[in-house]
């Protein structure tokens, strides 16, 4: 028996051994969430929305609607899981601010 048990496992019930850290349902899992990295990609898929959404013609309240309903969604997501970092808090206002 050459398979370790872990794999062997695996094998039975139809999973692929993996390592961390890795990705789950949009999440950073193994990663400490502490520091301000960690919430890069938070920021860049923050970032992504906006750029899609600057060269539309919208009104001021149908920004700031756009900022209250959608791009507030992605961060209190994944703070129902970790608590993020200051940095990041202050770093997701001033995107949000400079789109109104």
């Amino acid at each position: 028996m050459d398979a370790s048990p872990l794999e062997h496992v695996g094998n039975i019930i139809g999973c692929v051994i993996g390592s961390a850290p890795f990705s789950y349902l949009g999440l950073n899992v193994g990663i400490n969430h502490r520091t301000h990295s960690a919430w890069n990609n938070l920021v860049n898929r923050v970032e992504k929305k906006l750029t899609k959404w600057s060269g539309k013609l919208i009104s001021f309240a149908g920004r700031v609607t756009l900022i209250q309903a959608v791009l507030t969604a992605i961060p209190k997501y994944c703070l129902s899981f970790y608590l993020i970092p200051k940095a990041t808090i202050k770093q997701l206002t001033y995107i949000f601010r400079r789109f109104l």
